[in-house]
């Protein structure tokens, strides 16, 4: 039952397709009629023909030659003395015309249906109706027709008699009832009444040849090269005009050629007419973008004035439409900024601005960049020394390759923006320094004696290793130049012969600065004694003995100023760690105090502290400027 159902199902979809093709049909539905005689094929000899007669709708499936049936027939089936069964069958049946012959369309069709014995309870039983047959015309809206047709009943239940196992169904070899038909009919209307013959074989019958005022014997009329029948039922064109859309072209030519839409004059709608493009421009009309550029054919005529036939009209490697879109560069003009490079190697190569002739903004051409000065187009300041490479090439002469020109330490831009000294010299005040040796010592790379102490700075430097910086190195009152060419001391020692009297204090005192005997110590408050003579055993607190001579003089002098007081500070190098340093230089300030009260000076006048490292003199760089470092400091109050 489930398959007579599913069956009954796909018989109804195709009725219901049947009507939705029928409404898009140029042809009418057609009515039938149909009257003949049956015989069944049950039981042999012993049957007869019996009246049959059938009326249907058919409805045309749209090309002419499919059309759809939606009938209802009856028939009365008999085998004398043995059976009499009268039936009526609802069917739908798919009907194929070929061809057609003069006045006559020869068809074959095959369908399926339900039928119904109209005397008892029996349920409807399924049928397939098949056959062959011919419509003859009879006039402009009919035509008669010749029906020969078998109907097979899926069951041994159609005449109410059982079949033997001996007499089963010649076709399907089964207990299956079925009968032979043969009707004479008429239609009106429809494909099958209305086709009529077609003399020129275009798809138009002679009668709507005449409706359409097409030449019933010349396939196509308008010699377009299209049938009137393609134009009529399939592109639905004027088949008495060449050129439906008017746009310059056939419609054949744009059907079989191009491929355009034979009723819109600019088939893809780009703003060219389908005749323009291909007459007159050569391309595509059903291309909105022939070359695949990326701009459409119209605006690359009109506008751009590139090729719509060729992606790069130009030849510098980018689309048009890259160069409209992307980089805004001009799609017919190779070299857009004019700056000697085109536009695809500047993109691809360069990765500079193909739009702008400077890239990088820093005054030179991208063109100059790659080829003279061999910097970077798309980097303004190619070595990265502070300096454009327009400055350096075209100002300061210097080498936009290169950070520190003159190889001085100091970049180009530090030298000019900064320091104002010479990038192109190494020495620029010519004292025998480099200019970035000066700035690391802190001295005026553009002054030969930077302290203005009467010696060069290379002559500090080099030769007696004070600061460039400083006029009076160690602090004893005299110029660095005074100590080395007028009293030959040491310009790195406060107190040179270590008698516990500064230089300086020595000279305005006349006595020697050279000899330790005429050294007198005394305590102005506010003011420091500062000592290198006072030594103690290495890495300890332990006063060595050469250290006596000194203190001693420290002894009387704070013995003859009873009202100084005096805080001792203990200073070392940065040998060691700050911690380490600041404990150290407290011990020995300590035993510095102790040495003092042991030769009875009161411990209530004394005070020592430890600095460290926290307080040096001098650089910490060289061994004479730890040396200078490692002191005892006496400060009067």
């Amino acid at each position: 039952m489930r398959r007579l159902l599913n069956i009954s199902l796909l018989a109804g979809l195709l009725l219901v397709s049947s009507l939705s093709m029928a409404q898009n049909s140029p042809s009418r539905v057609g009515l039938g009629l149909s009257l003949g005689g049956a015989r069944g094929d049950n039981h042999g000899g012993s049957e007869i023909w019996t009246p049959y007669a059938r009326s249907y709708l058919q409805i045309p499936l749209g090309n002419g030659v499919l059309s759809g049936q939606l009938g209802l027939g009856y028939a009365k089936l008999k085998a004398t003395g043995i059976y009499t069964a009268e039936t009526a069958m609802l069917d739908t049946r798919l009907v194929i015309n070929p061809t057609t012959i003069w006045d006559m369309r020869p068809f074959i069709y095959g369908g399926f249906g339900f039928t119904k014995m109209l005397k008892g309870n029996q349920d409807p039983l399924p049928m397939i109706p098949v056959g062959f047959g011919t419509t003859i015309q009879a006039g402009d809206n009919s035509a008669f027709t010749v029906d020969i047709n078998y109907t097979l009943s899926i069951s041994d239940k159609l005449d109410g008699w059982t079949r033997s196992n001996s007499n089963l169904n010649v076709i399907t070899n089964e207990k299956h009832d079925s009968y032979f038909g043969i009707s004479l009919g008429m239609v009106f209307g429809g494909s099958a009444a209305t086709s009529g013959s077609d003399t020129d074989e275009d798809g138009l019958t002679n009668r709507e040849e005449k409706e359409y005022n097409t030449d019933p014997k010349k396939a196509d009329t308008d010699g377009d090269g299209l049938t009137d029948g393609e134009e009529v039922r399939k592109y639905h064109t004027n088949p008495l005009q060449p050129d439906s859309d008017g746009d310059a072209l056939s419609d054949g030519v744009e059907v079989v050629t191009h491929k355009s839409d034979l009723l819109n004059t600019d088939s893809d709608k780009d703003g060219l007419g389908d005749g323009v493009e291909v007459n007159q421009h050569k391309t595509s009309p059903i291309s909105t973008d022939s070359d695949n550029d990326g701009l459409v054919d119209n605006r690359e005529i009109q506008e751009f004035k590139t090729d719509p036939l060729k992606a790069d009209s130009d030849n510098d490697a980018l689309d048009d439409g890259e160069e409209v879109a992307k980089f805004g560069t001009n799609p017919s003009k190779i070299d857009s900024d004019g700056d000697g490079i085109n536009d695809g190697e500047e993109v691809v190569k360069f990765k500079t601005d193909p739009a702008k002739a400077d890239s990088d903004g820093d005054g030179l051409d991208d063109m100059a960049e790659i080829k003279m000065s061999k910097t970077d187009p798309i980097k303004a300041d190619t070595d990265g020394d502070g300096l454009s490479d327009a400055a350096e090439v075209t100002r300061i002469m210097s080498d936009p390759l290169k950070a520190d020109t003159d190889e001085d330490g100091l970049a180009d831009g530090e030298e000019v923006n900064r320091t104002k000294t010479n990038p192109l010299l190494a020495d620029t005040d010519g004292d025998g320094l480099k200019d970035g040796d000066e700035v690391l010592r802190t001295s005026n790379p553009s002054q030969r004696d930077s302290d203005s102490d009467g010696l060069s700075d290379d002559d500090e430097v080099t030769r007696y290793k004070t600061d460039p910086q400083k006029p009076d190195t160690d602090g004893d009152g005299l110029s660095d130049r005074d100590e080395a060419f007028s009293h030959h001391t040491n310009p790195l020692k406060i107190d040179s012969d270590d008698g516990g009297m500064n230089d300086g204090a020595e000279i305005q005192r006349k006595t020697n600065p050279l000899d330790p005997k005429d050294d007198v110590i005394t305590f102005e408050k506010g003011k420091s004694v500062i000592l290198h003579s006072i030594n103690f055993e290495f890495d300890k607190a332990t006063i060595l003995p050469s250290s006596n001579a000194v203190l001693e003089k420290i002894n009387e002098g704070l013995t003859e100023s009873s009202e100084i007081k005096v805080t001792i500070i203990g200073h070392t190098d940065n040998v060691g760690s700050d911690a380490y340093n600041l404990t150290l230089s407290q011990k020995r300030a300590d035993a510095v105090k102790t040495w003092l009260v042991n030769r009875g000076i009161a411990a209530s006048r004394l005070e020592s502290v430890g600095k460290g490292e926290s307080e040096p003199m001098a650089s910490n760089d060289t061994a004479e400027s730890r040396a200078m470092n490692r002191r005892v400091e006496f400060a009067a109050h």
